[in-house]
């Protein structure tokens, strides 16, 4: 019998129409060389983030156990079931000034229809893919701006009064904002890293606004169901990125935080699990192509001994932080290899009872 409110799989020959009218398909996702939305109510989309391990398109399909009901809300595709809501948002960033005026117009859109969702108004784990993301614009680096546009929508919302969602911010090869999320009726669990600086706490020098997220947020759904979603995570300890150029020892440091949160997590929330290994998802976002058959190699001796491997993602997408690239345009060209790696989980996390039914 499945606990979770949905699962995860990933389907090389999936029909897009078909993943439409199927009425226990929460979302789907498609990895491509372009962003486009594929229907009109639910979040069903492609995204500019190339899979470079698999030759056939993967689709990734989030499964709901019971059937769902979708709606449109303004530019937001809604789809939930009684524990969680998925939204998507698209936007074009030639309908606005700059990516300041774009983020902000998506959070207010996001928080607003959370609002009058109070069934599913707690958001959990959030992923926004945009373009060029550590270029300038105007002066500012995107990102910032992207940060900025979003703290602007937050104050107008209570700026989360509960625990901040998990997130992920990374470049796509082209095309619009696209924003997608989950959200259930109560909010998680607040997670950081002992190894690193809550992002929230930031030093200025990474931006007038320091980024909106937790290290992870845990929510136990029920006694047979607990999930850590996990933002993503790079080799910084502390606030400092680790290992100039150093591929290998950055997934390697990348690693150590992840278990480090994971065992921080199990010491302090008790957690159904300890150890990297046990982890069932796993995303790789890689800024460099080249790199994939290093790092792929990497992550396959490490999980050899895994009873159950997890299911891993390579995507291709601009994952230099943002003191990366400014250390790059003002000091040294070295820097564009800072910050290669970054890594993403979302976890299934299921208690020894349901794993051994």
């Amino acid at each position: 019998m499945n606990h979770s409110p949905f699962s995860i799989e990933f389907q090389s020959d999936a029909s897009f129409p078909a993943l439409d009218q199927d009425e226990h398909v929460l979302a789907a996702i498609g990895f491509s060389s372009k962003t486009e939305l594929l229907s009109k109510t639910k979040p069903i989309f492609t995204t500019a983030l190339n899979n470079l391990a698999d030759s056939s398109p993967v689709v990734e399909v989030w499964k709901s156990p019971e059937p769902v009901e979708t709606k449109s809300f303004g530019d937001l595709n809604l789809s939930w079931n009684s524990d969680i809501l998925f939204g998507f948002i698209q936007l074009n960033e030639a309908d606005f000034d700059n990516m300041v005026a774009v983020s902000e117009s998506a959070y207010q859109q996001i928080l607003g229809a959370l609002e009058q969702h109070p069934s599913h108004s707690k958001l959990l784990r959030i992923w926004n893919y945009f373009s060029s993301i550590n270029d300038d614009s105007s002066g500012l680096e995107r990102y910032r701006e992207f940060c900025l546009g979003r703290q602007n929508a937050l104050n107008q919302f209570d700026n989360f009064p509960y625990s901040p969602p998990a997130a992920t911010a990374v470049g796509t090869n082209e095309g619009d904002l696209q924003i997608y999320f989950i959200a259930s009726k109560d909010a998680g669990m607040q997670l950081e890293n002992p190894r690193q600086t809550s992002a929230f706490l930031y030093p200025k020098e990474y931006g007038e606004v320091s980024p909106s997220f937790s290290r992870a947020t845990y929510k136990r759904w029920n006694e047979q169901s607990d999930h850590l979603y996990i933002s993503g995570t790079t080799s910084i300890i502390g606030s400092k990125s680790q290992h100039f150029g150093d591929v290998t020892q950055q997934l390697k440091e990348t690693l150590v935080n992840v278990e480090a949160l994971i065992q921080h997590g199990f010491e302090t929330l008790e957690l159904s699990i300890q150890q990297l290994e046990q982890v069932s998802h796993l995303k790789v976002y890689l800024r460099d192509a080249s790199l994939l058959p290093l790092v792929k190699q990497q992550l396959e001796e490490r999980f050899s001994k895994s009873k159950q491997p997890p299911t891993i993602l390579y995507l291709q997408g601009d994952v230099c932080r943002a003191d990366c690239w400014w250390r790059l345009k003002r000091v040294l060209f070295k820097c564009v290899l800072k910050m290669s790696i970054s890594i993403n989980w979302v976890l299934l996390l299921a208690t020894p009872k349901i794993q051994n039914q």
